[in-house]
């Protein structure tokens, strides 16, 4: 509880810099109403940028209470099915066997043991990674190689494995592969509407699925997120931004937002590339949809967040998410509980 307290308090400090907060009765006003209303303190406040100036139906965004009651309900998130999401290795054999579209798998390893063309590999200094890995390389026809850690969340750990520079970075990550285990995937090559934007990084879309109580599959909120920089992930927690896509149109709508810990940033256009935002159309939206539905359909946890980039070829699952943040949702759309069926998921959270 402390290291919460302390992380929302450092929102408080991007806050304090921010230009376009309410004024200083009315954010009293609504933080008792808030805390009234919802029976609980609102330390989320801050983070959910409902301090802003636009924000009026600050009542329609999720408390942090009504957020953890819904991940912590056995009625939603289902541990066991959990469990293939939350292991890469397990999620990309699963989809494969379900014939979804994933990364390239070439290889993966489990601490010092490297598996390859199902061979087994004991790797046990730098020299045995470098070789087994230009192997790799050289075999593939590959540039470059993107490394998960098997369990892991928010981007942490990935690795971007380049041909071009594999001795220096086995020097630098060789501690990290011997005691962790991943998943080595072929690159996806993104979409080249998408890479005008921002080529540097895997942007996503964010697919956040719901089964409702009729049995029927529903998608709640998409929002595409970019990289910034030379980031190779476009994780929030990374200084990427997120902005809403139109579910009709597969069209994106609105400003790009960064979390307020990485600056609270606001965007119309790349801040790299200048492109500007609005009214971009996703390539592939319908099929990513459809992409989204069929994952969520075949791993049945009531309420799941994909991640899908968008190659030349199409629509790719690059991992679910059986608890995924729905501050990001929540802000994007203006305040998820306008949906009638995030209230319906709210009602089922209190079963």
């Amino acid at each position: 509880m402390n290291s919460l307290i302390k992380n929302r308090l450092n929102y408080f400090k991007y806050f304090l810099k921010d230009p376009n907060k309410k004024g200083f009765f009315r954010m009293c006003f609504e933080l008792i109403h808030f805390w009234w209303i919802k029976k609980v303190i609102p330390i989320d406040y801050f983070r959910r940028l409902l301090y802003r100036k636009e924000v009026n139906n600050y009542h329609e965004y999720l408390s942090l209470k009504e957020y953890r009651r819904v991940l912590n309900s056995d009625k939603i998130i289902f541990p066991e099915i959990g469990a293939i999401l939350n292991n890469k290795l397990c999620t990309d054999i699963y989809f494969k066997n379900m014939e979804l579209s994933v990364p390239k798998m070439i290889s993966h390893n489990m601490r010092n043991h490297f598996f390859l063309n199902n061979k087994t590999y004991t790797v046990n200094n730098n020299n045995d990674l470098i070789s087994f890995f230009s192997n790799i390389f050289k075999s593939y026809s590959l540039e470059e190689l993107f490394l998960k850690p098997l369990v892991g969340i928010g981007g942490d750990g990935i690795i971007l494995l380049k041909k071009e520079t594999l001795k220096q970075q086995i020097e630098q990550n060789s501690k990290q592969l011997f005691s962790n285990s991943f998943i080595h995937q072929e690159k996806v090559e993104q979409h080249s509407d998408i890479n005008k934007i921002h080529p540097k990084t895997l942007n996503t879309l964010r697919v956040l699925t719901y089964i409702d109580n009729n049995k029927n599959m529903q998608i709640l909120s998409i929002v595409m997120r970019f990289g910034v920089g030379d980031n190779i992930t476009d994780n929030v927690s990374a200084g990427g931004f997120y902005i809403p896509v139109n579910m009709k149109t597969g069209c994106i709508e609105g400003i790009g937002r960064q979390d307020l810990n990485e600056g609270g940033g606001i965007f119309i256009k790349h801040p790299n590339s200048g492109v500007v935002l609005e009214g971009f159309k996703i390539p592939f939206f319908k099929e990513s949809c459809e992409l989204a539905k069929s994952a969520a359909n075949h791993l049945p946890c009531r309420l799941v967040g994909w991640d899908i980039a968008i190659s030349k070829e199409g629509p790719v699952i690059i991992e679910g998410n059986e608890t995924p943040g729905m501050v990001m949702t929540d802000i994007a759309c203006g305040g998820h509980l306008k949906d009638p069926l995030v209230l319906e998921l709210l009602e089922l959270s209190k079963t």
